[in-house]
Formats: C-alpha cells, structure tokens, sequence
C-alpha cells in the first residue's frame, strides 16, 4: 500500500536497494553477536585436539567413554563410537541400558560411589541443582513413575507431592540393582559388554571422577590442558 503511494521511481528504487541492504545487514549482524555467545565453548574445544589425533591413529573403531559436556565431538572427529550420551532418550533405548549408564557415571563419581542412595536422594529433589547425573537419573525416574513425558517434566517443575512420594521406591529399587551391579568388579564388566576401550576424563570440568578402580587396566595414552585419554587392556 505504501509502496504504490511513492510517485517518483527513483526514490522507489533507492528504497528498494537499502531495504535488500538492510536484510543482509540485518543476517550479518546476527551471525557477528553469535559468534560471541559461542566463542568461549569453541575455543575449550580446541584442547581436545591431541586427543582426536590419537584417537584417530587407532584405524579399529572402538567405544569411548567420557562425560556428556563435550562427548558429541568424538562422534564428529573420530571414528569411534560412545559408550552412552544423553540424547539416548530420543530413541527407543532398552531402560537396562539407561540403569547401567546411571550405575556407571555414579560409580565414576567418588561421592556418589559408595553413597548411591544418599547421592540419588540429593539430586533427585525437585528444586536440585542441575547436573548430568540428575538428568540420567530423571529419564529413569520418568519411565517408572508411569507419567508421560510432558506430565512428569510438569510434576518436576511444580515440586509435586505425589512424585515426592513415589521417588523413595524408585530410588529403593535402582539401589539393590545398583548394589549387585557392582559386585566382582561389575563395573568392569559392564563397560567390557559394551566394548568401551577409551577413557576421556576432564579433569578441569569432572574432577568428582576417580579411576582409580581400573588399578593397571588402564594406560595414559595422551592429555592436554588436564584432559586425559586413557586405553583399557
């Protein structure tokens, strides 16, 4: 309507071209101010790059296990596969597999360790801080207590009394389970079920971890800025 109100063509035309001017401007812009948003986490990535390089020299595709904050880049520069990451729920994933990913990132976790329950019953409280090892245990959680995905993320959110009441249970059941899990060395085993052969531990953003159970089953093989790569035998 405006447009046919302008008489003089020129002006038209030099309307039309800052207003092209303004879009790409406008796109240019937005990409600059984003650029910014992300450089921090972009420029914590490079530090990983010994780490792909080695894993990279390995020409058999093997499982790495590491923590979930920057765990996607391996699928990105590397050949290898991971041994568990949190989009696991986007898919039909076997609830076993979801316990045994809790029972292991717990058991990596020395406070978590020997505490399992004490541990589930800090972090599964509705108002917890967030962390990793919530989200895990919530997908658990979500499945058994019955309520669909939407309902029970609404039940979190409005500290509902009725979840509140059936979380002692959940936790009762994946302590006993977690507590034969581990039995004889469990853990062990269970990442040799899945094929996990690489260990990547940040130790600058997981420093809860602790290794020591692999005792001489693991061997550095390479670490940067406190990041280390280890191989299981």
């Amino acid at each position: 309507m405006i447009w046919q109100l302008i008489k003089n063509e020129k002006l038209k035309k030099y309307l039309f071209l800052a207003l092209i001017a303004l879009v790409f401007i406008n796109t240019a812009g937005g990409q600059y101010k984003s650029f910014f948003t992300t450089v921090e986490s972009k420029t914590y990535e490079q530090n990983f790059g010994p780490i792909f390089d080695a894993l990279n020299r390995d020409k058999n595709p093997g499982v790495i296990l590491a923590a979930q904050s920057n765990a996607y880049l391996f699928t990105i520069y590397t050949s290898h596969d991971l041994f568990w990451h949190s989009a696991a729920f986007l898919s039909l994933v076997p609830v076993q597999r979801y316990e045994e990913a809790l029972f292991v990132y717990l058991y990596l976790n020395k406070e978590a360790r020997n505490d399992f329950k004490g541990y589930l019953e800090k972090i599964s409280d509705n108002k917890a801080p967030e962390s990793f090892y919530q989200a895990l245990y919530r997908d658990l959680e979500g499945y058994q207590s019955g309520y669909s995905l939407y309902e029970y993320d609404d039940k979190v959110a409005n500290d509902d009394k009725e979840l509140s009441l059936k979380r002692p249970m959940i936790i009762e059941q994946l302590d006993k389970k977690y507590n034969e899990a581990i039995k004889d060395n469990g853990i062990n085993k269970i990442l040799k079920k899945y094929g996990v052969n690489y260990i990547v531990w940040d130790k600058n953003k997981n420093p809860e971890w602790d290794l020591s159970f692999m005792g001489d089953k693991i061997k550095e093989v390479v670490s940067f800025n406190n990041i280390y790569l280890y191989r299981i035998f």
